[in-house]
């Protein structure tokens, strides 16, 4: 696990609590933030109704209501790794949704 962290191959994800008073974005909001730079489409669904609320899915693949299905049941791990490999086929280290993650913790001055 070590060596794989000093490769820049891990991401640590703390649990709830933690994210606020550090000044990181919560995990929804992580999530939010990845959908605002990969999935326009998305992103307006899930920032435009709440979360009992279905919002327009006109316009999205069965694949992207399947997250925001999955976004508005707050299984925001879960939706990250549908993102990834709906848009990076393939998940590993280089995939566009982890890098993604790791602008966005940068850009809060985590990473």
């Amino acid at each position: 696990m070590l060596l794989a962290h000093a490769r820049g191959h891990v991401l640590f994800i703390a649990g709830a609590g933690v994210s606020k008073p550090a000044g990181l974005p919560d995990f929804r909001e992580l999530v939010v933030d990845v959908y605002a730079k990969l999935d326009t489409g998305v992103h307006a669904v899930v920032t435009g109704s709440k979360d009992d609320e279905p919002g327009d899915l006109s316009g999205l693949t069965s694949q992207q209501i399947a997250e925001v299905k999955r976004f508005k049941r707050r299984d925001y791990d879960v939706v990250l790794g549908m993102l990834e490999r709906r848009i990076d086929d393939k998940p590993s280290g280089t995939s566009r949704v982890r890098a993604t993650v790791t602008e966005v913790l940068r850009a809060a001055g985590f990473v």
